[in-house]
């Protein structure tokens, strides 16, 4: 025999196992490089910005240029070639954004290549080339400005000069 009780605890567990499953499908995707730009529109959503999207035609190659404002007055872009995945990532800015977020899978090159530079090199103009990534950052305070990008993943005819 099914109780009344029994009847709420068996509503309770399904509500509860309902808004789990809601807020893991509301997860963010955050567009990272090398992986599918499909997952950029959720980056407005989760870092509270405003997006704006053009097209870049380069070498009669399309590539879809999507620009995220931050609330602290960063702006990001992230160069999504005809393939569907993110090639390149720029920004510049008053705080540069979240890297580990930003270069994905590509942020182990960024550490191990920081890791590797000489003794007494500054960090105001920065050059790093792990052989998959190459990252540039610069700049000074309240103006930092910086760039990933994957040369094998570029477009043909497209360079990292055409990606500004």
């Amino acid at each position: 025999m099914t109780t009344i009780s029994s009847l709420r605890r068996g509503s309770a567990l399904a509500a509860a196992l309902a808004g789990i499953a809601a807020a893991a499908a509301c997860a963010p995707a955050w567009a990272m490089l090398g992986e599918s730009g499909a997952s950029v529109d959720t980056d407005v959503q989760a870092m509270h910005g405003a997006l704006a999207s053009t097209q870049v035609a380069a070498q009669n190659m399309s590539i879809t240029v999507k620009t995220l404002s931050l609330p602290s007055g960063t702006s990001v872009k992230e160069y999504i070639a005809s393939s569907g995945k993110v090639v390149a990532v720029s920004w510049r800015g008053p705080r540069p954004p979240n890297l580990t977020q930003l270069l994905g899978s590509y942020y182990a090159d960024y550490q191990t290549a920081l890791a590797a530079r000489q003794p007494g090199q500054h960090n105001r103009h920065l050059l790093l080339n792990s052989g998959r990534m190459v990252f540039e950052s610069g700049g000074h305070m309240r103006d930092l400005h910086g760039s990933a990008y994957l040369p094998a993943l570029l477009p043909q005819g497209v360079s990292a000069g055409d990606l500004n």
